[in-house]
């Protein structure tokens, strides 16, 4: 459940709402495409994952990519640090850094992330 999450973590933040009915300014399609184990103990588990894919909005379109650390605690919430890229057709690099969090997942394994 845990590395299913992580495909689709940036990519699918949580709403009660249909995605399909909604507007969005920036859409991000990407896949996972590496998974590290960095620690383990009884406390928490901490990752790095890489995502590449495409970046499309009504400003730019371009390449995706990130590198998210999680950290995921035994009640099932996590913390995370997402640095990305982005690649745009005209030649230019848009990059940054990010933090948040995600609450316990339900029975659908649906779970609030707050960035």
């Amino acid at each position: 459940m845990f590395y299913a999450f992580l495909n689709h973590i940036f990519f699918k933040m949580g709403s009660s709402e249909d995605s399909l009915t909604q507007k969005h300014d920036l859409t991000i399609r990407a896949k996972n495409i590496t998974l590290e184990v960095v620690d383990v103990s009884e406390n928490m588990v901490k990752i790095n994952s890489n995502c590449a894919g495409q970046v499309n909005g009504t400003l730019y379109s371009g390449s995706y990519n990130d590198t998210v650390e999680a950290i995921m605690m035994p009640d099932g919430t996590l913390a995370l640090t997402i640095r990305y890229i982005h690649m745009i057709n005209r030649g230019e690099a848009i990059w940054g850094k990010g933090i948040g969090s995600r609450g316990v997942p339900d029975t659908k394994a649906i779970a609030r992330l707050t960035a």
